[in-house]
């Protein structure tokens, strides 16, 4: 009987020393997505940014936007220097663009399907 308890324990302590592997697996997998999205960005631009004049931070982050990437855009709605909406907009071209890459180009062949008729 005592033996089943101490075979839980062992299972609970793999199954946790399991659950630790994967969020320090996750977590350093952030820290270096957010060490790229820093270095893609600047960090001396990132520091600056706060305290520039709004008008003026706005035209920064705007000219920035198209060239960043989505994990660079999300680091600055989570640093607060950009709108989530915004931030969703960008992404929503992106994938608009992406699509319209994909769609073949000429339209429909509709002169294809027109019904054949005899004389």
């Amino acid at each position: 009987m005592f033996e089943d308890i101490d075979k839980d324990d062992a299972s609970t302590a793999r199954m946790k020393a399991r659950v630790d592997r994967q969020r320090a697996k996750v977590a350093t997998k952030r820290a270096k997505k957010e060490a790229a999205a820093r270095k893609e960005i600047g960090e001396t631009t990132l520091a600056a940014l706060p305290n520039v004049d709004e008008k003026l931070r706005s035209q920064i982050i705007s000219a920035l936007v198209p060239t960043l990437s989505l994990v660079a855009l999300q680091l600055l709605v989570h640093e607060g220097l950009l709108k989530a909406a915004k931030a969703d907009a960008e992404m929503a071209a992106r994938a608009e663009a992406k699509l319209a890459k994909k769609k073949p180009v000429g339209g429909s062949d509709a002169a294809n399907d027109t019904p054949v008729t005899s004389a």
